[in-house]
């Protein structure tokens, strides 16, 4: 019996050493991780922040609190509000674009009009929090609100047909700002180019990058190198999981944790019951 006990106790002990390895090899990759993401700027490509607050808040910001919203009414509730500036400071983003978002039942309406509305907003909320952010519209910009520790804020317009088919209001979107426009959204645009209809179109896609100067192992690696060199690499971490023995996690995901829609969830407790 002492024997067992002893046993007992040496695999407790081991299981707790290793907890505490785990977390000192945790702890410095989190540290390692800061560390890059003070010398580089960590840059999030979209962010619907705008589009929310043109929903709750009709673009009114003069009560709008940025600073924290996840205890205030009702971003704290919404499934799609996870973004204020202290959460920006704890992820260490260094630069954010915006989506200036234009519905597509706006087409041939009121879009560009849409599309002024929320880079005005944009602008203005920016302009509201001076201190923390900036607005930058290069990479110059980028580079410089990193190292005055201030959210290099950037413009990216959701909808080709926010321009309303004509290349005058493109550039004036530029000149206000806009650093992208994303082709389409859930509708078909007007003015987007012949020629790229459907999936039987890729290699004309391909060599019109040839032809504007890209290299042939550019092109290779956007069909599909660049996908599968990172597929080997998540490959590489489960061979290399496996063969240390760790098991796929059969844990639930709490309630609490889960965002959104988490009511229409199959009870699957109710089959467990006696």
């Amino acid at each position: 019996m002492r024997l067992m006990r002893m046993v007992v106790g040496v695999m407790v002990l081991g299981q707790l050493l290793t907890r505490i390895l785990l977390a000192a090899h945790a702890g410095d990759r989190l540290a390692a991780a800061r560390r890059i993401l003070k010398d580089v700027p960590l840059i999030d490509g979209h962010n619907d922040l705008p589009w929310n607050i043109r929903k709750f808040l009709k673009n009114q910001l003069r009560e709008f609190r940025f600073d924290d919203l996840s205890g205030v009414h009702p971003w704290s509730r919404s499934a799609w509000s996870h973004t204020d500036l202290k959460r920006l400071r704890q992820g260490m983003v260094a630069a954010q674009f915006w989506s200036a978002y234009v519905p597509c039942s706006s087409q041939h309406l009121d879009s560009v009009q849409l599309a002024l509305e929320q880079i005005d907003l944009i602008r203005r909320l920016v302009n509201k929090h001076s201190d923390s952010m900036v607005l930058v519209t290069t990479a110059e910009g980028i580079e410089r609100a990193h190292k005055e520790a201030r959210l290099a804020s950037l413009i990216g317009v959701e909808g080709g047909h926010a321009v309303g088919a004509s290349l005058a209001v493109l550039r004036m979107l530029y000149e206000l700002g806009a650093r992208y426009l994303t082709l389409t959204h859930t509708c078909n645009t007007p003015w987007t180019p012949t020629g790229l209809e459907d999936v039987s179109k890729y290699p004309e896609l391909f060599a019109e990058l040839l032809a504007r100067g890209w290299s042939e192992k550019d092109i290779q690696k956007l069909a599909g190198l660049n996908l599968i060199r990172v597929f080997k690499a998540v490959e590489q971490i489960r061979d290399n999981l496996a063969a240390e023995g760790m098991e796929p996690l059969e844990e639930e995901i709490p309630q609490e944790d889960i965002i959104g829609r988490y009511y229409c969830r199959y009870n699957i407790k109710r089959l467990m019951a006696p």
